[in-house]
C-alpha cells in the first residue's frame, strides 16, 4: 500500500517547464508532467476516493525514485519563493527550561525566554544561494542582515552553522506538512497550504 509520503502533489509540466499543482492539470497521463527528480512520466490521480496526487508511471521508471511529498514540497517552496521579493514571516519563540537544586538542595525550576515570536519582513529573497561556500535553500535580508532558510526532513537533516559561517539559519522542518496537505479543503491549492505553513 502506498504511504502518504510517496504521494506527490507537484510535478514538472513539460509544455511550460514549470512545477505545477496536481489540481492545475488534466487527470491521468494527459497531465503532461514528469518527475523533476528521475524524469519519468507522471500520472495525475484525480479520482473521487483518494486525495489528488501524482504517481510515477510504472513502465517508465528505470530505478527507484526518491521524489516524495517532502522533496516535492521543498522544490515547490523554492519556486514560490523565487517569485517573491519580500514576505512577512513569523519567527518562533524559544524558551529554555532550567532544572536543578539550590545550595540548600531545594528543587529549582526556571523557564527563561530566549526569543519571542515576532513578525519579520524578509526582503531581497534569493533561492539556492551560496554564502561562504555553503548553498542554502533561501537567503533573505532582515533589517540589513542576511539570514538563510533551510527546509529539512529526515533524508535532509537541518544545517548547523557556527559563528564563523557569518549567517544565521532558520531551519524549517517539513515533516508535519503531510498532515496539512492530505487534509486540504477542496477549494484550497497545495501551494496555498505550503505558504500558510511557511508564514504561520
Amino acid at each position: 500500500m502506498m504511504t502518504q509520503l510517496t504521494k506527490i502533489p507537484f510535478g514538472l509540466h513539460l509544455e511550460s517547464n514549470e512545477l505545477v499543482d496536481v489540481d492545475d492539470v488534466d487527470k491521468g497521463k494527459k497531465c503532461g508532467c514528469i518527475c523533476p527528480s528521475c524524469k519519468s512520466a507522471l500520472i495525475a490521480r484525480k479520482g473521487d476516493v483518494n486525495i489528488h496526487h501524482f504517481s510515477h508511471v510504472k513502465s517508465d521508471v528505470i530505478k527507484e525514485c526518491e521524489y516524495n511529498l517532502l522533496f516535492s514540497s521543498r522544490v515547490m517552496y523554492l519556486k514560490l519563493l523565487s517569485n517573491l521579493t519580500s514576505l512577512s514571516f513569523i519567527t518562533p519563540s524559544l524558551s529554555i527550561k532550567l532544572e536543578g537544586y539550590t545550595q540548600s538542595q531545594r528543587p529549582l525550576y526556571q523557564q527563561n525566554d530566549v526569543t519571542y515570536s515576532q513578525e519579520i519582513e524578509l526582503q531581497n529573497i534569493r533561492t539556492e544561494c551560496e554564502v561562504n561556500g555553503r548553498v542554502f535553500d533561501c537567503v533573505a535580508e532582515v533589517k540589513n542582515t542576511s539570514i538563510a532558510i533551510q527546509f529539512s526532513y529526515k533524508e535532509r537533516p537541518e544545517i548547523i552553522v557556527s559563528e564563523n559561517d557569518g549567517i544565521a539559519v532558520i531551519n524549517i522542518d517539513l515533516t508535519p506538512i503531510g498532515s496539512l496537505i492530505w487534509s486540504k479543503e477542496p477549494d484550497e491549492s497545495y501551494s496555498d497550504i505550503l505558504m500558510r505553513y511557511f508564514v504561520r
